[in-house]
């Protein structure tokens, strides 16, 4: 039985067996309800996440230079996204938009997973994003163009990821 991608029409078997990656995004409007995982648009192999990266340098004490690089930041650009009446990362986008929201407000968790052809995880794990729409308007197929941005930070949080059913899970992590 080929595995569908929740919410896409394309099974696995469709893609020649390639590797799939699952998008979400916590969607819900207000801070203090419930998560409201939600997968950002469908069947997204081709969004990625950037990271730039810093090099520093410095003299040491022999006078020889020594370089650093550390991790900058992580971003994500979801353009075009196309909302559609009713979806809940629409309504998030709309809501940041016309409330003009800023700093914590726009902080949601970035969800990701990897899976292999047999629909087995990869890797899956949530990150802590700043949802920023990029642009508003643009009618395309019944639905507005607001393409956004996700500035990710923080670290990697593991998860259990079922690709059955798109669901999420924390990772118990023992010590």
């Amino acid at each position: 039985m080929p595995i569908t991608m929740p919410g896409a029409s394309k099974t696995l078997a469709q893609k020649e067996a390639r590797e799939l990656r699952y998008h979400a995004l916590d969607a819900r409007l207000e801070l203090s309800a419930d998560a409201l995982i939600t997968q950002i648009g469908h069947d997204n192999t081709g969004l990625t996440r950037d990271t730039s990266w810093n090099t520093t340098s410095e003299k040491v004490v022999t006078g020889a230079q020594t370089e650093y690089t550390t991790r900058g930041e992580e971003t994500m650009s979801v353009d075009p996204f196309y909302c559609r009446k009713g979806d809940p990362v629409s309504l998030l986008l709309q809501h940041i938009d016309m409330a003009e929201l800023e700093g914590d407000a726009i902080k949601r968790f970035y969800y990701e997973a990897k899976v292999d052809e047999t629909g087995e995880t990869i890797y899956a794990f949530k990150k802590l994003a700043s949802v920023k729409p990029t642009s508003f308007g643009g009618e395309a197929a019944e639905a507005d163009s607001i393409p956004f941005e996700l500035a990710l930070s923080g670290k990697k949080i593991p998860q259990d990821f079922d690709f059955a059913t798109g669901e999420f899970t924390d990772v118990t992590v023992t010590p």
